[in-house]
């Protein structure tokens, strides 16, 4: 009689196991369809990007732009005059400033770049504070790496399921006839 309960019981654990197991694999052979998913995904919005840089840079050069395009196009230099005047307004925060001859960080004590001599002038402050919403830092991670995590994991999660059936199931015999 207990030896029967203990092997039902060995046979049901190993069931389970061996079902887990089968689960995680999927888990991970998804994961590693939607990571390539994912790949594609971020190749359309370069492409995509590459495109419209394309079409920003005809339209600062003077070119003619689509009617319906010259907005973005407006946009994108107002966001762009935003981002140098963060930028200019971060040096300043530090004590530098940028040499605009050579583009190079000097401090702020400079009145000539001691790279390339060019004149530093020190800008003014800005006088309109940007809106704490408007400068949130976005938390960024690349996904691929996310991604890769996941498939190890999962991996791992899998290859815990089969030993620790083997294991199960090695206990339970031994606990059916411990002589073996």
């Amino acid at each position: 009689m207990a030896k029967n309960f203990f092997d039902e019981l060995s046979e049901t654990l190993t069931k389970t196991a061996q079902t887990l197991s089968t689960r995680m694999g999927g888990v991970y052979e998804s994961q590693k369809v939607n990571s390539k998913i994912a790949g594609e995904e971020r190749m359309i919005k370069k492409l995509m990007a590459d495109m419209g840089k394309i079409i920003y840079e005809r339209y600062a050069s003077g070119l003619e732009t689509d009617s319906e395009l010259v907005e973005f196009c407006t946009q994108i230099k107002e966001h762009s005059e935003k981002v140098e005047a963060l930028k200019v307004e971060s040096l300043r925060k530090k004590g530098q400033k940028t040499c605009p001859a050579c583009g190079r960080t000097v401090d702020t004590g400079f009145a000539f770049c001691p790279f390339c001599g060019a004149e530093v002038p020190t800008p003014e402050p800005a006088e309109e504070e940007v809106p704490e919403e408007e400068v949130q830092e976005e938390e960024l991670f690349n996904e691929e790496e996310v991604s890769e995590k996941m498939e190890e994991a999962a991996q791992e999660a899998a290859e815990f399921m089969e030993d620790a059936a083997e294991q199960l199931s090695e206990a339970a015999k031994k606990l059916i006839d411990p002589e073996e």
